[in-house]
């Protein structure tokens, strides 16, 4: 696929349209959590291997669109989780903590997935990209198993 700078631009309206319809949408759907962010997360990780593998700029743009909306349902999820969840008085450390990591690991991840597009092209580097999003899938489904065993069986869990 080489769309050139109009392939390009078509490609970034596809993203921010998506941006756009999943804020309008989170509006209405307001739920946050770590299982939430899982489904958002696999969500992303397979609309960008969609992207990757799409064999023309048309439908690239329009998995596009799905990886912009999962991108701003992914942030929208995690900042709100992060403040439902963090004790009052740690509220804004957390907070903190949460877009040092965000903001902090761009530099990293960008040079990895920069040189991953230098030396094999643009669709390695979103494979790259969705292959991190399985990956921290993962994690956090470790996380949520080890954290909540009987939740994840779909057992209720006792309140103490």
């Amino acid at each position: 696929m080489n769309g050139g700078v109009d392939g390009y631009g078509w490609l970034t309206a596809g993203f921010g349209a998506g941006a756009v319809l999943s804020g309008v949408v989170l509006i209405r759907w307001p739920q946050t959590g770590l299982r939430r962010m899982l489904l958002i997360t696999i969500g992303y990780g397979m609309s960008v291997a969609a992207t990757a593998a799409s064999p023309c700029v048309p439908i690239a743009v329009g998995f596009m669109v799905l990886v912009g909306a999962s991108s701003i349902a992914f942030l929208t999820t995690g900042n709100s989780t992060i403040q439902i969840e963090a004790p009052p008085g740690m509220r804004g450390r957390v907070t903190a903590l949460w877009t040092t990591a965000f903001i902090g690991s761009t530099p990293i991840g960008a040079s990895i997935v920069g040189a991953v597009a230098d030396a094999f092209g643009g669709r390695a580097a979103l494979a790259v990209g969705a292959i991190a999003c399985f990956t921290v899938v993962a994690a956090g489904v470790i996380v949520m198993v080890r954290a909540h065993p009987k939740a994840v069986a779909g057992q209720p869990e006792r309140r103490r």
